[in-house]
């Protein structure tokens, strides 16, 4: 599958920046694939031989929300999760409420049952860098005994975030400039603190 290479020119680095899928649920701009069409067809198809149900779109127009304002709103960077009680929750970023054509299309998503509610959350930092709600996760799902298997000491807990903000703040440099990447200390720095990690 092959992005578009005006949605690549646009800005968009990764897939996740302009489509998102979730369960029965595919949220995609118009420009995201080459083909798209086919790819259609194609994700359609196998999804309902995988799950013997139709797999529901929505297809966002560059009418309503152009590629640049798709990457700098992070629309489709949004994470979506399930509800307890069914249905889908949207978190979207601060930005999104901002720019009225994706206000609008949550909206829409709203109104028309692709999703039960809409939340947004201030992530200026990670925008800054290039990360919308779904980068600050990487979900995998576990069955309990994948889980128990799982090493306690990569579960986070308060214990744990204590430990690595003591770390951040005793080790980590407060700025990072050009000139410090010619800087040999850094380059020790950096390894003291993968070694304080291993620790961990």
């Amino acid at each position: 599958t092959a992005q578009s290479p005006e949605a690549v020119a646009a800005g968009v680095f990764h897939n996740d920046v302009i489509s998102v899928g979730h369960e029965d649920f595919f949220l995609y701009h118009e420009h995201a694939f080459v083909d798209t069409d086919r790819i259609l067809r194609a994700l359609r198809r196998a999804f309902f031989r995988r799950c013997g149900k139709p797999i529901r779109v929505f297809t966002v127009r560059s009418s309503d929300l152009n590629l640049a304002d798709a990457v700098s709103t992070y629309l489709f960077n949004s994470q979506i999760v399930t509800l307890p009680g069914g249905g889908f929750l949207l978190l979207a970023a601060e930005e999104c409420r901002r720019h009225s054509g994706s206000r609008k299309i949550l909206g829409r998503l709203l109104e028309e049952g692709f999703v039960a509610r809409v939340e947004y959350l201030h992530l200026r930092q990670s925008m800054r860098n290039g990360g919308g709600p779904a980068c600050l996760r990487l979900r995998v799902e576990l069955t309990e005994g994948e889980w128990g298997a799982v090493n306690p000491k990569s579960v986070f807990n308060e214990s744990l975030y204590r430990r690595l903000k003591a770390l951040v703040s005793r080790d980590y440099r407060d700025r990072l400039g050009s000139a410090d990447l010619r800087d040999p200390d850094l380059f020790m720095e950096c390894r003291s603190i993968i070694s304080g990690l291993k620790s961990f």
